[in-house]
Parts: structure tokens; sequence; C-alpha cells
């Protein structure tokens, strides 16, 4: 141990001069100016292409490897990407295609809502009453065919005052309301709504939710007929159901937002309806998403239609709102005032309407609800216990109806036809099953591609 360190004090004595001075170091050159100092060279671009996690490129790269056995793999790998080229292409060809999807689902409601249902008769005016305002000697079926022109109009001072006696009211026509049990007056609201073609009708609205049944239905309604009417002159009921947001008028026949059924005199329907929720999708930027998008909508279609129409305001007609006209506005007092002024005269059907409200630029509603029939069946009163039931409804013209509720309800969204995530899963998925690879592949390949170009760069200069 002595010697060891013996020799270390020898060896430090060594490199240090006689006289204790620093040893001299050796001359630096002078300063010329700043050098980079050369880095390491770039790596070859075969070398960065082996670099790749996709199956089979180190092989083909790899110049040791037999040359049989690259050409294979090489055939292989330029195969499946063109075949990925044919995918990728059709997946941005069907993204610039755009279009929407729909999709169904299903519902299930504890506590189902009752629809808004609005009961118009189908003579749309009492017959005792219209023979008191006819021309002299004009039957019933021939104001039936000629409408307000059999008329005198003499016989009364506006059309008002024959609209208001001549309709039939809630009380003409129902003889029985329930809702679960409950009368309808007692739960809901009854409104009068004047229209046109079918008169006085009265819509019944209420917020009482109802449950399940699978025998009788939830809503039961009975009519029956006051006046004196031989069968054949009867044209039954019309019942119309529709959404709470969606006030009755002829409009909203017309487009769609409310169901009509017929009812018939002397009959007993079971009818199970149908509740379906409509949802488009606001991206597209075709329908309004706004609150009372569906009175908004059926609001445009009934202006545009008057616009069309060119039909100038002088007088005032009974099934038109009242805020429609001008307070000074009189009440229409000839039949040729009444034409002016009432689309009935302009044969405004089903058909014109279509082609008259095809060039109404009005938006849809984003979110609508309808009803459709489900499922109906019909028997003839005299072979069922109704008149077990109601004894008072012997002898007259008599229906009834069951309205059948059920717990779920068709929800119907519309989608984008490929959005950008199925684009994004199945870009992944042709990788995936062509290379083996992901999206994180794609990256790899853009930045080897970069470093070899790079690479190539620096070995020019």
């Amino acid at each position: 141990m002595a010697e060891k360190k013996e020799n270390i004090i020898w060896t430090i004595r060594m490199a240090a001069p006689a006289d204790g001075s620093a040893r001299p170091q050796p001359a630096r050159p002078a300063w010329s100016g700043y050098r980079e100092r050369p880095g390491p060279p770039p790596p070859p671009a075969s070398d960065v292409v082996t670099q790749l996690s996709i199956t089979g490129v180190s092989l083909v790269c790899n110049p040791g490897a037999f040359w049989l056995r690259r050409a294979a793999w090489f055939l292989v790998i330029a195969g499946l990407l063109v075949w990925l080229c044919f995918q990728l292409k059709e997946c941005i060809t069907r993204v610039q295609a755009g279009g929407t999807t729909r999709q169904w689902s299903r519902q299930m409601l504890d506590n189902i809502p009752v629809p808004a249902i609005t009961v118009c008769h189908g003579n749309v005016f009492k017959k005792n009453r219209v023979l008191r305002y006819t021309n002299e000697g004009v039957t019933w079926t021939e104001f039936r065919h000629r409408s307000f022109a059999a008329l005198n109009w003499s016989s009364f001072d506006d059309i008002g005052e024959f609209y208001s006696d001549a309709v039939y009211n809630w009380s003409d026509m129902m003889f029985w309301c329930e809702v679960q049990g409950r009368l309808c007056s007692e739960v809901g609201s009854l409104t009068p709504v004047a229209t046109l073609a079918n008169g006085m009708c009265t819509t019944f609205k209420t917020n009482a939710t109802v449950k399940k049944r699978s025998s009788t239905g939830q809503v039961i309604l009975a009519f029956n007929e006051t006046q004196q009417l031989d069968s054949y002159e009867h044209s039954g009921w019309w019942i119309h159901i529709h959404s709470h947001q969606i006030p009755f008028d002829e409009i909203s026949i017309f487009t769609g937002l409310t169901m009509w059924l017929r009812v018939a005199v002397n009959k007993w329907y079971n009818i199970r309806l149908t509740h379906i929720r409509k949802s488009l999708l606001q991206s597209t930027g075709q329908c309004n998403a706004a609150e009372q998008a569906e009175l908004r909508y059926n609001e445009c279609i009934g202006f545009c239609l008057m616009t069309r129409l060119n039909m100038t305001v002088s007088c005032r007609v009974p099934w038109f709102e009242n805020h429609a006209y001008p307070p000074e506005v009189p009440p229409c007092r000839s039949l040729a005032e009444l034409a002016r002024n009432s689309p009935a005269h302009h044969h405004l059907d089903e058909d014109s309407f279509l082609q008259m409200s095809s060039g109404c630029e009005c938006v849809q509603p984003c979110a609508s609800e309808r009803y459709e029939v489900q499922q109906q069946t019909v028997w003839q009163l005299e072979d069922t216990v109704v008149y077990q039931d109601y004894p008072s409804m012997i002898g007259k013209n008599a229906s009834r109806v069951d309205l059948s509720l059920p717990p779920l309800v068709q929800v119907i969204n519309e989608r984008e036809a490929y959005s950008f995530q199925t684009f994004i899963s199945e870009v992944g998925g042709s990788l995936g099953l062509m290379l083996g690879g992901s999206l994180l592949t794609l990256v790899e390949i853009i930045d080897c591609v970069v470093t070899a170009c790079c690479a190539r760069r620096a070995k020019r200069w």
C-alpha cells in the first residue's frame, strides 16, 4: 500500500515543472471567425424507410435478403396499397356526396300524453237551419252541390249571421266524451274553431296523461245526431288528431301535420294509434329549430297561399281569424264579396295546394309530432252493447269511437348519411386491414418521407 502511494506522488511530480510554476499549455491558433462544428451525417433514405411499422417494408428495403422473397413482399405491399387507394377514394367520394339518413328507435312511456282532438261534422251545416236561408224551392241536396250560391242573401244581414246559426257546436255532435273514465269537460278545454270546409269544429286539449290499456281505449267519443236526417243525408263526423302546438285549420290538413279519421253513422270504431316524433338535422339549415316552429310553418304556408290567390281583403268571413283583418273591415254581405275574399271559390283542393305551396319559401320545423292509425276495427252499432249502455241512442244516427294510445313512441332522428366519424372509422379500418396499421401509420409515413427528402438534400450539399 505504501509502495502504491509513492508511485502516485512520483507521477504527480513528473507532471509538474521543477520550479513549481504551471506547466505550459500548447499555443492556440488565432481566432478567425465562427465555424459550425459538423454534425453527424444524415441517415440514408433506405434506413429511414426500414423504420416504418408496416409489415414487410424492412424486408423489401434490406439488400441482403433473398431477391425472390423481397419481390414477393413488394408485390403484396404494392397490391394492398393500390386497393387502399381505391378504398380511400370511395370514402372521400361519399363525404363529398353528403346527404342524410333516418334512424328509427322506440321510447317507452309510463304516462302517455293525450293529443289534441278536433271534431267536425261531415254535413258542415244543419239541414233545418239551411233551408230557412235558401231560395224558394231549393232542396237540401241542391244546397250540398251549390253551397253559398243557393242562399237567399237578403234573408240575413251578413254571412256571419248565417254561419253562426247554421253550424254544429260541440253539444250538437257529442253525446259522451271521456278520458280514461273522466269527462273531457272536466280534464281539458273545448275550443271552437271556425273553418270553411268543415264548418264549426271543436278542439279538445288536455294536459292529463293516461296509462296503458290492452282491451279498451283510453279516449271514448260517442257521437249523436240532433237533426232529423235520413241515413243517406248524413255524412258522418270527422276526427282530426294533431299535436297541441298545431291549431286546427284547412292548412294543417294539407301540410300533413294533422291526421284525420272519418266516422260513419251507426258504427263502433276501435282505433289504435301510433305516436311518431320526428327530428330533422339542424346542421343542414333546412329546418327551423325555434320554439313553436310547427305553428310558424303553418302560418307561413297560409300566408303564402293567400298571396298567390291574390285575394283582396274587402270584407270579413267567419272562417278566418279575426286578427287577420283590420278592425274596420265589414263582414261579407253578398256572394260576390264572399267569392273575392274566400279561397272556396278558387278551387283550393289538395292537388292545387301541392302545386301552389311548392314555391312557398317556408322552413319546416326540425321537431314535429304526428299520429297515424296502426290498427282499426269496425262493427255495426246494433251488433254491440252500445244501446245497452246508452238506451237514448236507439233509433238515432249515432256512432262510437274508442281511441287507444300506445305507450311506445316511434322516434325518427335524421343523421348525416356519411359523417366525419364514419369516415375516420372506415379509413382506420382500411389501414388496419390492408397494411396492419392505423391512422398513426399515416403520420409515420409522412414523417419518413419528409426525413428521406431532407437526407437526400443534405447529401447533395
